[in-house]
């Protein structure tokens, strides 16, 4: 039976976007496991998907482990011999997308007797302090209604914390003054991340932070240690992640309530470091001459971060946010008042 060459062509070309669309609804989980004291990266460690059967993967010598899995919402467990068990959830898998993870083990005692030792099924371990201290993940900010992505709204609906006006994030934590907050990024101290800042305060009318770059944020509303200095009321400690190590470029388009904007980042050196740009413009500014408003408020945003390993225990990051906003008025100009 003869074939001809288009039949052939056609099949081939069939074949091709057959495969490529099965392999475009597949996403990465990659991350890396470490010790909770040493901050050593642990090899060996077992991590499986809770719901699927017979899918996960074991750390490397430098403690990091990649999944390729189809696109969907899963939670995974890490676990090894010596070490407490850690299962991490609302890991969202996007198609084409990389999820990236950061665990870390503490040390168990193992006794040979029948004894049986458990965790906390939730990974919302806090290692400086648990007094008055909730931990929040990025899918928890990402769907909390009515936060518009905003890391600082959503702190306002939690015990003790209150606020003058919808109109500002600002939190006024156990009747104390919105000034009395400390506002930590990546360990360097932040005078406010938001556009039109309060005067003296932490509050502001738009968040500058890109929550798409947010690793977890920690929220103490009292009993914090003495690193975080002077502040009265509360601490937020905000972490970000870093770039991707397995691709050497990756891009991400976004648009949302504050603002239209792009993330791209990186690996570096095959892997042993990455790098993270986001780049944001308000929205406002973009559809101004459509609503007619003559006063628009406009900002932009820019935030950074590189990492790279100097060796398995030694780690140079370094992290960077530029936010810029401005109010625009535009009047017309009635010459006809003016006196001789």
């Amino acid at each position: 039976m003869k074939i001809s060459v288009l039949s052939l062509t056609v099949f081939i070309l069939f074949l091709i976007l057959f495969v490529s669309t099965v392999s475009a609804q597949t996403g990465l989980i990659t991350g890396t496991v470490t010790d909770s004291k040493t901050h050593e990266p642990l090899p060996g460690v077992n991590i499986v998907i809770n719901e699927i059967q017979n899918l996960g993967a074991a750390s490397d010598i430098n403690g990091k482990f990649e999944i390729k899995i189809p696109a969907g919402s899963y939670s995974l467990k890490a676990s090894l011999i010596g070490y407490t068990s850690v299962v991490k959830t609302d890991m969202i898998v996007r198609t084409g997308d990389e999820v990236k993870v950061m665990l870390q083990l503490s040390e168990t005692t193992i006794d040979m007797k029948d004894v049986v030792v458990s965790a906390d099924y939730f990974d919302k371990s806090i290692i400086e302090n648990d007094l008055s201290t909730i931990t929040l993940g990025i899918e928890e900010v990402r769907r909390s209604p009515g936060s518009s992505l905003d890391v600082q709204r959503i702190l306002q609906g939690m015990a003790g914390v209150s606020f003058s006006s919808d109109r500002t994030n600002e939190l006024i934590v156990r009747g104390g003054a919105p000034d009395e907050t400390l506002v930590m990024l990546d360990n360097m101290e932040i005078h406010s991340i938001n556009h039109f800042p309060n005067e003296n305060n932490s509050g502001g009318a738009i968040n500058m932070f890109n929550v798409a770059l947010l690793q977890n944020i920690q929220f103490s509303t009292g009993g914090f240690i003495s690193k975080y200095g002077d502040k009265l009321s509360s601490v937020m400690n905000i972490e970000t992640r870093e770039g991707t190590r397995s691709k050497i470029f990756d891009t991400n388009i976004n648009l949302s309530t504050a603002g239209f904007g792009a993330i791209m980042e990186g690996c570096i050196d095959n892997g042993k470091g990455s790098w993270l740009l986001s780049a944001r413009n308000g929205v406002l500014g973009l559809i101004k001459d459509a609503i007619g408003k003559a006063d628009v408020p406009q900002y932009y945003d820019i935030q950074f971060k590189l990492a790279y390993d100097l060796s398995t225990k030694h780690k140079l990051s370094m992290s960077g946010i530029f936010g810029s906003d401005k109010i625009f008025e535009e009047a017309e100009f009635d010459d006809t008042k003016l006196s001789s």
